[in-house]
């Protein structure tokens, strides 16, 4: 009898001894996995920062067509100032962006290209015309609109797409829809090329 309960005694101490290091593996793994979440919150939180200020960054060019018709006499150089220094933001961006990946690069350059050629004619006549009188009001709208609202939303589908991390195949299909082959690059170049040009002069014709 006594030999019996020296034998469950052991088996009570063997288990108890078993348990201790089960225990602390289970702790380690659960701080490794709640710094993992917290790190990648931090990592996502801000990637969403650099893309929310990368698509600012891209409306803002609809915001220099406001600026140009607007303008006071005897300043454009001023304005000249503001679309160089608006080209270097947008350049810094799709840099980043790029780094980051890929297919939202091409996603952002595709928005920035729409912006600017569906604004390139609107610029090019409001540098002609006379600046509006801010108290009289005036509508920013133009044609390419349609065009523009698309760009927009295909760049917060990629967007959304890049930054899932419960969904990797929405990933998987960024990258297919955006590969080599399958991406058609809008091209503002000709348009951009006059309205620089535009711009060079300062709004002269």
């Amino acid at each position: 009898m006594l030999h019996v309960l020296h034998q469950v005694i052991n088996v009570h101490a063997s288990l108890a001894d078993s348990v201790v290091p089960w225990a602390a593996l289970v702790a380690a793994v659960t701080a490794l996995a709640v710094a993992w979440s917290g790190r990648l919150a931090q990592r996502q939180d801000a990637r969403r920062s650099l893309y929310s200020e990368a698509y600012k960054t891209a409306l803002s060019w609809i915001e220099m067509l406001y600026r140009v018709r607007r303008r006071e006499p005897g300043k454009q150089h001023e304005l000249v100032e503001q679309f160089h220094t608006l080209q270097e933001r947008l350049d810094y961006h799709q840099g980043w962006i790029e780094s980051e990946s890929r297919a939202l690069g091409r996603a952002y350059r595709n928005l920035v290209a729409t912006l600017k050629r569906t604004t390139a004619e609107p610029i090019r006549q409001a540098w002609r015309d006379e600046p509006c009188d801010p108290t009289h009001g005036f509508t920013i709208e133009f044609d390419g609109m349609d065009a523009v609202t698309a760009a927009k939303d295909e760049f917060i589908a990629a967007m959304r797409d890049h930054l899932t991390v419960w969904r990797p195949w929405r990933r998987v299909a960024l990258e297919w829809r955006y590969r080599d082959g399958a991406w058609t690059p809008v091209s503002p170049a000709s348009a951009n090329t006059e309205i620089y040009n535009q711009i060079q002069k300062g709004g002269s014709q």
